[in-house]
């Protein structure tokens, strides 16, 4: 209501929290194949996935009223825990990735798709049920928060922990040499499914690198996300056979974020 407005209920109805955290090991094999036009190369990751921590939550309708000020939760929630808890074996599986790439003079591109399949699954016995309730008034508070058997959660929150999952993935992409220090690209990536993900669920984008300068590569990019853009850029400092890069990106769209990365590598790459 702000300090001199009229105050106003509130519905929590349709709020909802997913949060859980995951370790993923992958062995890589790659080879090349040679044509009289230009080069190939075929590869594959095969993964392991192990779960660690889960927390799926969704509202039932609570409210906060303003006229008797009164709050009321009913938000039952899947979390890891109990006396057999172990954070190694909240869940696991096994998965494989596949790619393509290709060049013909200036021209590269690629294929991949990842999560061809993929066997992860959480531990329903790592898991444990709150109801999540709680009326909030003067004079009268009650909660319940105690952990209960999985067995006792709503449906509707058993198929969400289910949902929790990698889907396919599918991502192409292609790279133009303009000239000798100017590259163009463009790439399209596409997640199939509203499992578990770290990007946005669809991304078309085009950027370019500016390699004039000997010491010094520029990059720079523009991408449209699934509910808004991503805008990106970063440098690369070529000291020999040193190697620093540094990016950053901000995204706005379903979810607000950026991200810092920094890189040393030798040996040219």
């Amino acid at each position: 209501a702000g300090r001199t407005g009229t105050p106003a209920n509130i519905s929590f109805s349709g709020s909802s929290a997913d949060a859980y955290a995951v370790t993923t090991l992958g062995a890589s094999y790659g080879f090349p194949i040679k044509t009289a036009k230009g080069s190939m190369a075929l590869g594959a990751t095969l993964k392991y996935s192990v779960g660690h921590a889960l927390a799926v939550g969704r509202e039932k309708g609570g409210s906060l009223q303003s006229d008797p000020i009164k709050v009321n939760v009913d938000f039952p929630i899947l979390v890891s825990g109990g006396d057999d808890y172990d954070a190694g074996s909240g869940g696991s599986g096994v998965g494989l990735d596949v790619g393509f790439q290709m060049q013909r003079d200036q021209l590269r591109l690629g294929a991949a798709v990842q999560n061809v399949f993929n066997t992860f699954a959480w531990d329903e016995a790592m898991l444990e049920y709150r109801p999540g309730t709680a009326t909030l008034q003067q004079g009268d508070n009650t909660t319940d928060f105690d952990p209960q058997s999985y067995a006792a959660a709503p449906a509707d929150i058993k198929t969400a922990v289910d949902d929790l999952k990698f889907d396919p993935a599918l991502a192409v992409g292609m790279a133009y040499d303009v000239k000798p220090d100017l590259t163009v690209s463009a790439d399209a990536r596409a997640r199939f499914g509203d499992g578990m993900g770290l990007g946005p669920k669809t991304q078309f984008g085009a950027g370019a690198e500016y390699r004039g300068i000997d010491v010094l590569h520029l990059r720079g990019g523009l991408a449209a996300v699934t509910g808004g853009f991503q805008f990106g850029g970063g440098a690369s400092l070529i000291l020999g056979p040193v190697n620093l890069s540094f990016a950053g990106a901000l995204l706005r769209g379903d979810s607000d974020g950026s991200v810092g990365q920094f890189t040393l590598s030798f040996g040219g790459r």
